[in-house]
């Protein structure tokens, strides 16, 4: 049986040059640790994590680097072990890290942002999000606090003023 995608594409899907157009995904959810998720989506789309920091992690894949990471600076930026900061508040840091880690991954959503994809590959999404909502992935609907979203950052078809003020006003609305 052939799966439909559920995906509506663009009517124009190749650039002025004749090039497949390509989209970037951002997908926001809750429901799954950080590491958890590291491990399911580098299991899924068959990818080789590399953390570049505690929580940002890229995942090379067939179709470019993925990245996951939790969305909020002040979070991933936060050391604790920070040999600035005076050494009581670093002997304190692995264990404020670990309770601020545990608040963070329940209200904090994570993200995972692909490279820029052929429209022609939108379903790995599609796929990766069936996939992860069946491991207990969350979206916006599974608890009022939730605000996720889901961002497709589209390649234009060429970069004529006419097509550059569609894309202006579609996004201004």
């Amino acid at each position: 049986m052939t799966q439909v995608s559920a995906c509506r594409m663009p009517e124009i899907l190749e650039t002025n040059e004749g090039k497949e157009r390509r989209v970037g995904v951002e997908i926001e959810l809750s429901g799954l640790g950080y590491d958890e998720l590291v491990t399911l989506a580098a299991k899924m789309l068959e990818g080789t994590p590399e953390l570049k920091s505690r929580y940002v992690t890229t995942l090379q894949t067939a179709l470019g680097d993925f990245t996951v990471e939790l969305d909020s600076d002040p979070i991933k930026d936060l050391d604790l072990a920070d040999e600035r900061l005076p050494e009581s508040i670093r002997e304190l840091g692995g264990q404020a890290m670990d309770v601020i880690d545990a608040a963070a991954e329940r209200v904090v959503p994570l993200e995972i942002i692909s490279p820029p994809l052929k429209f022609s590959s939108v379903e790995v999404i599609e796929t990766l999000v069936d996939k992860l909502r069946n491991a207990g992935a969350l979206g916006s609907r599974d608890a009022i606090y939730f605000a996720f979203g889901l961002q497709l950052n589209p390649e234009l078809p060429d970069l004529s003023p006419e097509t550059l003020v569609r894309y202006f006003q579609a996004f201004a609305a």
